[in-house]
């Protein structure tokens, strides 16, 4: 899809670059990138921090970087992390949809695995499997969320699909406390109550969060329901100098339902509690100092059964119960240091992980071997050194990038990565090549389960990545971008039979490679007459080296239209649509798009603000699953009240 130069040549792409466009002052041209990027990106989006580990301008960052603030996942009504991820091009999730529902993240073709996800420095991915479980992370304390599209090893580390960066709310910063109280109340009796509370009390600000959500399930013998709690301090030390507290809770429950074509129904317990005390501190005016220590622990169940339908057994019983305790306790740290032309950073990770896994099995699995109970448990410790620099020269920002991680059971990887961004009239090009991994978890490598031997071989999941992309705003309302990648992956994880023993032993190897190219393609315009239109495609090819069936081919889009008039209403109405590519194994059914249609109108009652708000699920009764067990729910509404003080 792609010449040979995309793929081998960055240098040839640099170089090209380098005459192309000539040099100009630095501060000047960092004024009239940030100018022109402000009319589509809101104040607090115009610098990131996923791309290095340290704020820099969007405009000097390479990387396929999307950002969701909160005033956007207010706008779409979002009850979870995953409802957000699915309005997002490149990201396809596999969920059922129903409220509540358990999201699947994928970036760019990748596996579930591939992606990792943070929630303020502390890694939210099973220390088992490598997977994120994102339904246990609470989105009304989110800030905003850094989605890097591609490998983001040269700073995080195991990224080789991406790195999903969520940041909380901030302590508040004034005497007087600032709030909102929320309710909302729909469809299969779903309902959701919300309060926070910001602010200073004396020297010491606070920022206080709680969230309860529950529903007797929008599809037949589905239900949910999950308690949120989260805090954060912030204490002045001296000058220049901080301490942070945060402490977080939340334990979703989801009932999957019935499967009666498998005669199965299952349910997932999830409890995760997290804490964090971290330290900024001025060193001087051009040096900073971060650190911060954090505990992470989850503790997961879920228990599958038969239906008794005589597909597994005339009656029902036990299948599986899986119960998994896992406990992490890191660090995070970076030393950054600027002048003019350079912004240095010097990083540090490293953190503990501790994982007890139970397995009881039923009259099924025992038929085949299995014991009535499977007890496992291992430890791991990690450790990781990065340094990267982004060197501002006129018109360029380049920015090399280099980490090293250690893992105690798989050894070291070095991850280099090297940047570019050039802006030349109204046009921003970018261009970034880099090497990547993902470590396969401890429960491949380590404890094993029943029919999975473990392998203590495992290598890690590489990848080379190269992009190349460009924005523009040279069209009169309109700003475009455009990033076409290409992936090459090699000791990708396949799970093979193993002689040793019983029958129908497998263990993973370190195997295949693959090949995913594509592109992504978004815009957005300014208000014309308070309404503005937003879009975005993703096409995706993976070529299996070691299939011989035709490439297999994903694409979404993502299109929408805004009303905002405050003396009116705010309308936000969003379609989405995902080509699966999948087998008629699977009975899928994705021929339709899903739309979403949000209301919201501000009132006054006394002196309180307050928002009335409604969201219309589904419009049209699509449906839209990459599995029968996954079908989405049809047309439902739900409407609320949000007050602010």
């Amino acid at each position: 899809m792609f010449p040979k130069f995309f793929s081998r040549r960055l240098s040839a792409i640099v170089s090209m670059l380098l005459l192309l466009f000539p040099f100009s002052a630095a501060q000047s041209q960092t004024e009239e990138e940030m100018a022109i990027l402000s009319l589509y990106y809101r104040p607090e989006e115009l610098q990131v921090i996923s791309a290095t580990r340290s704020l820099k301008p969007i405009s000097q960052v390479a990387e396929n970087i999307t950002v969701i603030n909160a005033a956007e996942i207010r706008a779409m009504n979002a009850h979870t992390l995953g409802e957000v991820l699915r309005q997002v091009p490149g990201i396809f999730i596999s969920s059922n949809q129903d409220f509540g529902a358990i999201s699947l993240p994928y970036i760019q073709g990748s596996e579930l695995r591939h992606i990792q996800v943070y929630v303020d420095n502390i890694p939210w991915n099973s220390v088992y499997s490598g997977e994120p479980a994102i339904q246990s992370i609470p989105v009304g304390a989110v800030e905003r969320i850094e989605i890097v599209k591609g490998p983001a090893s040269s700073s995080w580390g195991s990224s080789l699909g991406g790195v999903i960066n969520v940041i909380t709310k901030s302590a508040g910063h004034t005497q007087k406390p600032i709030g909102m109280l929320q309710a909302s109340y729909g469809e299969a009796a779903s309902q959701n109550y919300q309060g926070e509370i910001s602010g200073k009390a004396g020297n010491t600000g606070y920022y206080l969060f709680a969230d309860h959500q529950e529903s007797d399930g929008l599809e037949p013998t589905r239900e949910y329901e999950n308690s949120s709690l989260f805090s954060k301090l912030r204490i002045p030390l001296w000058e220049r100098t901080a301490m942070g507290i945060t402490f977080g809770y939340s334990e979703p429950w989801n009932d999957l339902g019935e499967y009666t074509e498998g005669d199965m129904v299952s349910d997932i317990q999830d409890r995760t509690v997290w804490g964090a005390i971290d330290f900024n501190t001025s060193l001087s005016e051009r040096m900073a100092f971060f650190l911060s220590l954090y505990g992470f622990r989850q503790k997961y169940n879920t228990n599958t059964s038969t239906l008794g339908a005589g597909i597994y057994s005339d009656r029902p019983e036990l299948l599986l119960n899986t119960g998994g305790d896992q406990r992490i306790f890191g660090f995070a740290g970076n030393l950054t240091w600027e002048n003019e032309i350079h912004r240095l950073v010097l990083g540090a990770d490293g953190n503990r992980a501790d994982m007890e896994r139970v397995n009881a099995y039923g009259p099924l699995y025992q038929g085949y071997g299995a014991p009535p109970k499977m007890e496992s448990d291992s430890k791991r410790n990690l450790w990781a050194l990065y340094l990267n620099d982004t060197v501002t020269l006129g018109n360029f920002a380049i920015t090399p990038g280099i980490r090293y991680d250690h893992h105690e059971f798989i050894g070291g990887f070095i991850s280099p990565s090297l940047d570019l961004t050039c802006h030349w009239k109204e046009i921003l090009f970018r261009a970034a090549a880099s090497r990547g991994f993902s470590a396969p978890g401890i429960g491949l490598v380590k404890m094993g389960g029943f029919l999975l031997a473990p392998n203590p071989d495992l290598d890690y999941e590489k990848i080379w990545s190269y992009q190349l992309g460009a924005e523009t705003s040279a069209i009169p309302y309109l700003w475009a971008r455009i990033n076409l990648f290409q992936h090459e992956i090699e000791d990708i994880l396949s799970r093979e039979l193993y002689a040793e023993g019983p029958p129908g032993n497998t263990i993973m190897l370190n195997k295949n490679e693959d090949r995913r190219r594509g592109f992504e393609i978004e815009m957005e315009t300014l208000p014309i007459h308070d309404f503005s239109f937003f879009g975005g495609f993703s096409y995706v090819i993976t070529d299996n080296q070691a299939q011989e069936e035709n490439d297999e081919k994903k694409y979404k889009w993502v299109a929408g239209l805004r009303y905002n008039n405050p003396k009116i209403i705010s309308l936000r109405l969003a379609g989405i649509y995902t080509w699966w590519d999948e087998p008629s194994s699977s009975n899928a059914s994705y021929d339709d798009p899903i739309w979403d249609l949000n209301l919201r109108r501000n009132v006054s009652i006394g002196e309180i603000n307050a928002d009335l708000f409604a969201t219309i699920h589904n419009m049209f009764d699509g449906s839209s699953y990459d599995f029968d067990y996954y079908d989405n729910p049809k047309r439902w509404m739900e409407a609320g009240i949000r007050f602010h003080f």
